[in-house]
């Protein structure tokens, strides 16, 4: 599951990363999101691939009525969306949601080797990582829309760092390589993407007690 990730760099970053003009009708916001917020972050769709746009987390079907369906579509399983009602009729909408981190709690004992931090062997009911490329910089998760301006962010079968880590749920958000990222927004099969990032990613211990998931309000950036 992914329910919390940050993007800390500046628009001209993010412009030249993904070849993008960034949109004068809002300003970019950085920070850290919390998807039960619903709030608006960068995403590039694939109607409009040279523009970064700001659409809400937490997808809504053009069809529904009620808003409150969202706080069920903020991850959407890869391997079932086209089977699902909330998402089968978005399949070919196709956005990448961009980040440079993103923030998951382990259940108990860390070990892997990959993890930064002064004590890995950390007894703590939940442990909260941030989990990056190694050199912390830009990436994509995959994810679908609604031409309503909201969006899910996609989740698959965790690699063996996430596994480690987030090891009741064994999921993990859909992490895009560079050379995915246009083949994502072509509507490729989505069978293609559905593989664990095998790539490397690095986790870095933040804290081994806070309670971060009661943070709702995004007025409340955490700085690390």
């Amino acid at each position: 599951m992914c329910f919390y990730f940050k993007q800390s760099k500046d628009a001209l970053t993010l412009a030249k990363r993904f070849k993008v003009q960034v949109g004068n009708d809002e300003p970019l916001v950085k920070g850290d999101f919390n998807a039960f917020t619903f709030p608006k972050v960068p995403v590039i769709t694939d109607k409009q691939r040279d523009i970064l746009s700001l659409f809400c987390w937490g997808l809504i079907p053009d069809d529904s009525a009620d808003i409150s369906i969202r706080k069920f579509t903020l991850n959407g399983r890869i391997e079932t969306l086209d089977s699902v009602k909330s998402y089968r009729n978005y399949v070919q909408n196709r956005c990448l949601i961009i980040a440079d981190g993103f923030y998951e709690w382990g259940d108990g004992v860390v070990k892997s080797e990959k993890v930064k931090s002064e004590n890995r062997r950390v007894k703590n009911a939940k442990c909260k990582y941030l989990i990056t490329l190694p050199d912390e910089s830009l990436f994509a998760f995959a994810g679908v829309y609604s031409p309503n301006g909201t969006f899910t962010l996609l989740t698959t079968a965790a690699n063996s760092l996430m596994a480690d880590i987030h090891n009741t749920r064994q999921r993990m958000p859909v992490i895009l390589r560079p050379e995915q990222e246009e083949i994502w927004l072509n509507n490729k099969d989505i069978k293609n993407f559905s593989k664990p990032f095998d790539s490397e990613l690095s986790a870095k211990l933040i804290d081994a007690g806070q309670d971060f998931k009661k943070n709702s309000n995004l007025d409340d950036i955490l700085i690390f």
